[in-house]
C-alpha cells in the first residue's frame, strides 16, 4: 500500500494481547501511540462536536436576541402607535459628535505636522552643518583663485614692462636649423 510522504501509517490492531507483544514493553513507543490516538479522535469526533456545539449556541443566542428585539419594538408600538423602530441621531448630539472628530482630526494632524516638522528640521539642522563644514573650504578656495589671478596679473603687468624695456631686434640674433 502506498502511502504519500507526509501520512501516517494505518494499522489496525483488533486484541489487545497482539498489542501488547507489538510494543513489547516501550514506554516510549506507548506514549507515541497513545498521542496519536488521541489526536486521530479529537481529530475525528471533538472538532465536529465542538463545531456543532458552537453552530448551535450562536443560533440560540441570535433567536434570544431577536426575541428580545421583537418584545421591546412589541412594546413601544403598543405605548406609541406612531413609534418606528428606526434610530436617528438628535441634532445636538451630532454637532457634539461633528465636534468630536474635528477636534479629534485636528489633533491628529496637527501630530503629524508637528512630526513632520522635526523631521524636517533635522534635515534642516544636518545641511546647515554640512554647510558650515564647507565654509572654510570655500572661503579658502575663493581667496586662492583670486590671489592666484592677482598675481599672474600682476606678473603680466611686470612682463609687459620689462618687454618694453628691451630692444625689439637684438643684435645677435641667431637662426638655429633643426634638422
Amino acid at each position: 500500500m502506498n502511502h504519500p510522504p507526509d501520512s501516517g501509517v494505518t494499522l489496525q490492531i483488533n486484541s489487545l494481547a497482539a498489542l501488547e507483544r507489538l510494543l513489547g514493553g516501550d514506554n516510549e513507543l506507548t506514549t507515541s501511540i497513545r498521542k496519536s490516538v488521541a489526536a486521530a479522535f479529537a481529530r475525528n469526533y471533538m472538532v465536529d462536536l465542538v463545531r456543532s456545539e458552537f453552530a448551535n449556541k450562536e443560533a440560540e443566542l441570535k433567536r434570544a436576541v431577536a426575541e428580545e428585539v421583537n418584545k421591546v419594538c412589541l412594546q413601544k408600538t403598543r405605548e406609541s402607535p406612531t413609534w418606528s423602530p428606526s434610530f436617528e441621531l438628535s441634532p445636538s448630539m451630532k454637532e457634539k459628535i461633528r465636534t468630536e472628530v474635528a477636534t479629534q482630526l485636528t489633533s491628529v494632524i496637527n501630530a503629524e505636522v508637528a512630526k513632520q516638522g522635526e523631521t524636517i528640521m533635522a534635515a534642516l539642522r544636518e545641511e546647515l552643518e554640512k554647510l558650515r563644514a564647507r565654509i572654510p573650504n570655500l572661503v579658502a578656495e575663493k581667496v586662492t583663485i583670486k590671489f592666484n589671478r592677482e598675481v599672474n596679473e600682476a606678473l603680466d603687468a611686470r612682463l609687459k614692462e620689462l618687454r618694453a624695456l628691451l630692444p625689439l631686434d637684438p643684435p645677435e640674433t641667431r637662426k638655429i636649423n633643426v634638422p
